[in-house]
């Protein structure tokens, strides 16, 4: 039981690495799974399975990937960033503006502010540890799943949290 109701998702809009706005509200009734990437990471070959698993589930889940440099592997700039996911890997889902993921700095994007903090989300205190951790969000703009780095998109668990909120 909260003491208050967690924010939902759908409150955010932020900005995307091609220079416009990704709106939350219009991923309404949608699944969203939630993932920092760097083109540089050694887990960098997981964004060819994101983007399978995005046309896996099109109906009803989105994914949204934040690049990040807060671990080091990130060099590039933002249109630099587009163009690589989109040529290298053919991304077709929403891309955001490089953010920071942690607070060391004090400059956490309100995005992972909210995945990050209980008192924000209602479900989840967690620190992020690497490139490539995910967030699932459910239809309602819950947080309601956390992966880290080492499980890949095509993972049974993943795939298992997928089927429990449908």
């Amino acid at each position: 039981m909260f003491l208050y109701e967690p924010v939902s998702i759908y409150t955010f809009q932020v900005p995307s690495a091609n220079g416009g706005t990704i709106n939350f509200s219009q991923f309404e009734g949608k699944r969203v799974l939630i993932v920092n990437i760097a083109t540089q990471s050694e887990f960098a070959s997981q964004l060819s399975e994101l983007q399978q698993l995005q046309q896996s589930y099109s109906n009803d889940l989105v994914i949204v990937a934040f690049p990040s440099n807060s671990f080091g592997n990130e060099p590039l700039s933002n249109d630099s960033i587009a163009s690589y996911l989109s040529s290298q890997y053919n991304i077709s889902f929403p891309v955001g503006a490089k953010v920071e993921v942690n607070d060391t700095t004090g400059n956490i994007a309100p995005l992972y502010r909210w995945l990050t903090t209980r008192n924000e989300n209602g479900v989840l205190n967690r620190k992020i540890r690497g490139d490539f951790e995910k967030f699932l969000v459910n239809k309602e703009g819950i947080l309601v799943g956390y992966f880290d780095g080492t499980i890949t998109p095509a993972s049974q668990s993943i795939e298992n949290a997928l089927q429990v909120h449908q």
